[in-house]
């Protein structure tokens, strides 16, 4: 009942519904999707729209699943970026952090992206959130650094 093997999500071959009770009556429930692509989910967040969103690092997608258990995948336009932290940005977006291509990425609920490329001095994003004050904060632990991203 992993998130992991809940976030991998292409060529969909089977999913199995599990819920266990837990203590004073609350439930887990999760689903086990099994996929053909190998992407394993990574991230998981709860979107503006109402869905789930997550991504799929090796799989380079990101993706969405609904309550219901549909899920829709959106492929990362740069080749092998390994998106992985990702955060509901104040914009109504989704922000995440290509690993491996050094990049921010922007997803709208309809799946457009818009990539951006870190600064000069800036080694690496390993995880974002949208911080109290509207902007999206990051860590860049191979810079030793932590960054901010406003929006206007």
């Amino acid at each position: 009942m992993e998130v992991r093997e809940a976030c991998a999500a292409q060529n969909i071959a089977r999913a199995t519904a599990f819920i266990a009770t837990l203590g004073g009556g609350d439930r887990v429930e999760a689903i086990r999707i099994r996929s053909t692509r190998r992407g394993a989910g990574y991230c998981l967040v709860a979107g503006p729209d109402g869905a789930l969103w997550f991504t799929e690092d090796n799989g380079n997608h990101i993706g969405r699943i609904t309550t219901a258990g549909s899920i829709t995948e959106f492929a990362v336009p740069t080749p092998s970026a390994g998106p992985n932290a990702l955060a509901a940005g104040p914009d109504g977006a989704l922000w995440f952090e290509e690993t491996n291509a050094r990049k921010f990425g922007r997803i709208t609920t309809s799946g457009a992206f818009t990539e951006y490329t870190l600064p000069n001095g800036f080694g690496g994003a390993a995880g974002i959130v949208t911080g109290p004050d509207g902007a999206l904060w990051f860590t860049d632990p191979i810079s030793n650094a932590i960054g901010r991203i406003t929006l206007y």
